[in-house]
């Protein structure tokens, strides 16, 4: 996920958490699906196996999160790690 981060996400200025979901109790249809493209970034070519949820909907009921985690990140917004993963 940090590789996923670091290729879509880094220029983001902003705060990141990480949710575990009790996708059972998620109302929601869950797909496991490869990086789709994220504006104009397409996904690296070493991603192309790599299957990722997508979550199609809101996340309810919110008893279905189960885990909050912090994502680290350095002083340029490099993404580290997931606290707890």
């Amino acid at each position: 996920m940090i590789d996923v981060l670091n290729h879509f996400y880094q220029d983001i200025d902003d705060t990141f958490i990480c949710l575990e979901i009790d996708t059972t109790k998620l109302t929601s249809k869950v797909k496991m699906e490869r990086p789709a493209p994220v504006g104009k970034k397409e996904a690296k070519k070493n991603d192309d196996e790599t299957k990722f949820p997508h979550i199609y909907g809101p996340i309810k009921p919110l008893s279905c999160v189960t885990k909050q985690m912090s994502v680290v990140r350095d002083e340029k917004g490099t993404f580290l790690q997931i606290l707890g993963l």
